[in-house]
């Protein structure tokens, strides 16, 4: 099992703590031209933190609400490593609630009133076809 960081919202963390992490095309993707859908995270702290600090912080400033970070467990097969880099992973399949293990704030200290999900909802179908390559970590 590794763990993993997702950087969002505080609407897109509610969502996610209800939903769990769903494969998508969203802005930050959508401006990278990414193909496929998928949940986009960073494989480190070390990496997380070099990325708030730069590149995603940029993504971000125009943004006026609170960032939070969502560490969770993947177990998965389907996912990506081979971005071009070695500090993200693009999984391609929904991430159920129940593995998210902490929510941190921005400032990287964890949210004090989070509560693990005990009994989630099952994930919704992938929209990832099974022809997606397949990447041990």
């Amino acid at each position: 099992m590794s763990t993993f960081f997702h950087v969002t919202t505080k609407p897109g963390m509610e969502a996610i703590l209800a939903n769990g992490l769903e494969p998508r095309i969203g802005v930050r993707s959508a401006e990278a031209n990414e193909p496929t859908p998928a949940v986009f995270a960073f494989v480190d702290r070390v990496s997380l933190e070099d990325g708030l600090s730069n590149w995603l912080g940029e993504a971000f400033e125009d943004y006026h609400g609170e960032l939070f970070i969502l560490e969770f467990s993947y177990t998965g097969t389907r996912f990506r490593r081979d971005l071009g880099c070695g500090y993200e992973i693009a999984i391609l399949e929904p991430v159920s609630a129940s593995q998210i293990v902490r929510v941190l704030d921005e400032y990287l200290m964890p949210v004090q009133d989070f509560q693990p999900a005990e009994n989630p909802a099952p994930p919704a179908p992938s929209r990832v076809s099974s022809a997606s390559s397949n990447f041990e970590l």
